[in-house]
């Protein structure tokens, strides 16, 4: 990297902080890692040897970082074979690891928010700890670009409220199809990037066609302004609420972590059927390295006329 690089954002200081790591310590692997409820995340990575991606994620107790963090072992072992009990053994199999290096990522008041690691197949006698203040220097400058990201983000949402107000259903004044392709899209990105997992759930009104049949127009346009009024009560201040068809709602809910898909149905279809409305709802949940175009797919499969489509051998519309 050239002096004359300019670093301005967290991914641009994490592609450099990473090549120059790798180019001054070796290491097969390196990943800068978030920490998100029970699993780490993928952020960047460098790795020449075990096909690790962005987005892929591992269990909480399984990455040498969680017992770094909570002091179990050394931030830097030349030989993981003088400190064997301080990284878990199927992991130390399965990935021949022989040295490491584990940086906590901390925010402000010592808020955890990730690791810098490296681990490599080979002992690396030559380190010690000397190299710690270098490391931990790097660490405290990517947790400050990440803090900024995080900050960026929240900005960004706040700001895409007023943009699409702009791009609302007439009838339930929520944001319309255009509105929710453009924001899946957005968000996409943003999981990749901040290591965020999202649900996306939709909502089928199976009795609209019948209430307008039976009591005309104006009672199925009150029964999409109900609906919109008890999504909009249902669901947190982050998440996103939108009309996408004439009997279908959706919502795109971010930063969710450990959500399990049929409670976040259940709780739908429960606020709805407490105002009277019959729904059908199905949810999916989307991880850091999902489509989010596929997770929609996903949970409009999963609505129970669908299935039940599909089970009569149907092709649903």
């Amino acid at each position: 990297m050239s002096v004359d690089t300019e670093i301005a954002t967290f991914e641009q200081a994490a592609a450099a902080v990473l090549k120059f790591l790798r180019n001054r310590y070796g290491f097969g692997l390196w990943m800068i890692n978030r920490l998100r409820q029970d699993r780490w995340v993928v952020l960047h990575v460098e790795d020449s040897c075990h096909g690790i991606a962005v987005g892929d994620e591992f269990c909480w107790s399984e990455p040498i970082g969680s017992r770094m963090m909570q002091e179990q072992g050394p931030r830097i072992a030349a030989r993981v074979a003088d400190v064997r009990d301080c990284v878990d053994a199927s992991l130390r199999e399965r990935l021949g690891i022989k040295a490491y290096i584990g940086i906590p990522l901390c925010a402000a008041k010592g808020r955890f928010l990730g690791t810098l690691c490296a681990i490599d197949t080979e002992e690396h006698p030559e380190l010690d700890e000397s190299e710690l203040p270098l490391l931990e220097l790097l660490a405290a400058m990517l947790a400050g670009y990440f803090r900024s990201e995080i900050e960026a983000t929240d900005r960004a949402r706040r700001d895409e409220r007023f943009r699409f107000e702009a791009m609302t259903d007439a009838l339930t004044h929520l944001p319309n199809r255009r509105a929710w392709e453009e924001k899946l899209d957005r968000e996409e990105n943003r999981s990749i990037r901040m290591g965020d997992s999202t649900f996306i759930s939709v909502i089928g009104l199976g009795a609209l066609a019948a209430a307008n049949a039976r009591d005309g127009r104006s009672a199925g346009d009150e029964l999409l302004r109900k609906t919109s009024l008890v999504l909009r009560y249902v669901v947190r201040n982050s998440d996103f609420v939108a009309r996408i068809g004439s009997d279908r709602f959706a919502v795109l809910g971010i930063q969710c972590d450990s959500v399990e898909p049929d409670d976040i149905s259940n709780r739908i279809r429960s606020a709805l059927a407490q105002a009277g409305i019959g729904a059908s709802v199905g949810t999916a949940v989307a991880r850091p390295s999902d489509s989010n175009a596929a997770v929609w797919r996903k949970a409009g499969a999963a609505l129970p006329d669908r299935k039940a489509a599909r089970s009569r051998g149907c092709r649903p519309a």
